[in-house]
């Protein structure tokens, strides 16, 4: 029996159409067991030698496409997103396989893997509601070359189709034909890794809306400034703002140095400028793209870090307008949500458990990512309401079956005016979070929400036992 989990999940997968109608159904299974615990793995899931002989037959199948099983996902993140301005946070992460066929190298070279760059829609405001993806893109590196027989090789010998940076534009592009008709603005969000020059001139050129982090110093139209820094630093303050920052451990990866430096939860006194600049192509550009192209650059910089701490600055290009402190405050908003999608990376890696399936082959992986994706989503928007003070009545946020569950659950306590965020921390509760620890983690929230689907099963079997009574 499909439990309330999965009836949930499958309106996520409602419209998948393969070569064969049984595919269609044993996706169905499949997505109704990972829903009950999308940590366990596909034996547990399955339940049986022969439900998990049929999982892995689904997966190998070339009948089945990664791309079929996202569709729906994607359709329905566009009924959700139609009619509104909705913020697109684009990044892209490594997922280590070691000894698959069809892998490739990944960022250390004692790693392999393969790339996955998302394109997550949100809401805009303080909750930052997750809509679901808009676009995917994966692959492996299957140039044999390692990353330190290739240093010296200069980036634009390579032609802007041929280098990994152009799937910014690329998932731009998909993310847009997804939406378009249906009455909705995107805004992409990017962090540094995408301050490339040919990006700005294609993104400028059609006219996309965007912010995107720089990261490096550029030449810039200006007769008193050497460089963008320069004119920066000339920019008159326009706003002074405080701003609560999350603590920070070491990134994997990263050199711990610098703006990727661990550190602890502080209030950031800052200071906003921002400037119309004109930046110069960099040397070595291809014609194809313009001299020169113009952006409006925020900058937010703390002046006065505490002691020994790592100063915040970001610089931020758009082409949004800047004509009112309103208008400069909603790009440096916009572009604080861009994280949420590293917390998507998380309910894949750690809710989803996707790193440790068992599968063979690149195929076969991609396929269960593909699977996964709106398992995540699932994931992230119930923990986006668990760690928001949402202030909603959670009776009128839930469906009424499992808001009944969690009225009259004896160990929850929850009032008639019990908010969402009063809920789901309840939900949290029965999973083993101590209030006192923090916001509650993913495998926490999992199994607490499993445990109240299986009491709301138990309770629409009953209702359904005795009207047929």
């Amino acid at each position: 029996m499909i439990n309330a989990a999965g009836m949930k999940l499958l309106e996520e997968f409602r419209g998948a159409t393969f070569s064969d109608v049984r595919l269609e159904r044993r996706l169905d299974i499949i997505v109704s067991g990972l829903s009950r615990d999308p940590s366990q793995s596909f034996p547990d899931a399955a339940g049986s030698d022969g439900a998990l002989e049929a999982t892995y037959r689904f997966l190998a199948n070339d009948g089945v496409s990664a791309s079929a099983i996202l569709a729906p996902h994607v359709a329905a993140t566009v009924e959700r997103a139609v009619g509104q301005t909705v913020l697109v946070s684009h990044d892209t992460t490594e997922f280590r396989f070691r000894d698959r066929e069809g892998m490739g190298r990944l960022s250390r070279d004692e790693n392999d893997g393969f790339l996955c760059h998302v394109s997550l829609a949100l809401e805009p405001g303080e909750l930052r509601m997750p809509l679901g993806l808009l676009a995917l893109k994966t692959w492996a590196r299957t140039a044999p070359a390692r990353r330190k027989e290739t240093k010296s090789k200069k980036t634009n010998d390579i032609p802007a189709s041929e280098r990994e940076s152009r799937r910014w534009w690329e998932q731009v592009e998909v993310a847009e034909e997804q939406v378009a008709n249906r009455g909705c603005s995107l805004i992409h969000l990017m962090d540094s890794e995408a301050d490339a020059y040919p990006l700005f001139c294609q993104l400028v050129a059609a006219r996309r809306r965007f912010v995107i982090r720089l990261h490096v110093d550029r030449r810039v139209l200006d007769d008193e400034a050497k460089g963008l820094d320069e004119k920066l630093a000339m920019a008159p303050t326009r706003i002074r703002r405080a701003v609560p920052l999350s603590a920070r451990g070491n990134i994997r990866g990263a050199t711990g140095k610098g703006r990727h430096a661990p550190r602890v939860a502080r209030i950031a006194e800052l200071e906003i400028s921002a400037s119309t600049v004109t930046l110069r192509a960099p040397a070595g550009t291809e014609s194809a793209f313009p001299k020169t192209v113009t952006l409006t650059v925020i900058r937010v910089f703390e002046p006065n870090p505490p002691p020994g701490a790592e100063p915040v600055e970001w610089k931020l290009a758009t082409t949004e307008p800047i004509r009112t402190k309103a208008d400069v405050e909603a790009i440096v908003d916009a572009y604080r949500a861009r994280w949420v999608v590293e917390e998507y990376f998380k309910a894949l890696k750690t809710g989803c458990a996707f790193e440790t399936r068992q599968l063979e082959s690149y195929d076969a992986i991609t396929k269960a990512l593909a699977i996964f994706t709106p398992i995540a989503y699932e994931m992230l928007r119930l923990r986006t309401m668990a760690r928001q003070e949402d202030p909603r009545p959670a009776r009128k946020a839930f469906r009424p079956s499992l808001w009944l569950v969690l009225r009259n659950h004896p160990q929850l306590r929850l009032r008639d005016d019990s908010t969402v965020h009063d809920a789901f921390l309840a939900i949290a509760q029965l999973g083993g979070h101590i209030k006192n620890n923090g916001a509650p983690g993913w495998r926490v929230l999992g199994r607490g929400y499993e445990k109240v689907l299986a009491i709301e099963i138990g309770v629409l079997i009953a209702r359904q036992n005795y009207d047929q009574s």
